[in-house]
């Protein structure tokens, strides 16, 4: 990132953008935005899921949505959205797998 990017970047965290928004729209990885705001000593904020969110989650789930998209409904991480679910012992499916990739019957 360019010292303006970072500028920029501090700037509008600062103002309440999240980080995963930030970090997608500079094309870098949110460790990237959140490692430049350890070392500007900012106080980061982290999104923690309400059982409400949760529970919207699982819906999405179970009607077929990744991990990976239900966390950036919720501006989260999958693994966020995956350790809501094995707190609360919701079944997942099998890492790489999901019902839009099987094959149908023949």
């Amino acid at each position: 990132m360019t010292d303006s990017q970072r500028s920029e970047l501090l700037k509008r965290y600062l103002a309440g953008e999240p980080a995963s928004a930030l970090a997608k729209e500079l094309s870098v990885h949110r460790a990237t935005v959140f490692s430049f705001l350890r070392r500007a000593d900012v106080q980061t904020r982290y999104r923690i899921l309400t059982d409400q969110d949760v529970t919207a989650a699982r819906s999405m789930y179970e009607a077929g949505q990744s991990l990976a998209t239900i966390g950036e409904h919720f501006g989260v991480a999958d693994r966020t959205v995956l350790n809501a679910f094995r707190r609360l012992a919701i079944p997942t499916r099998a890492q790489g797998t999901n019902q839009w990739s099987r094959k149908p019957a023949q």
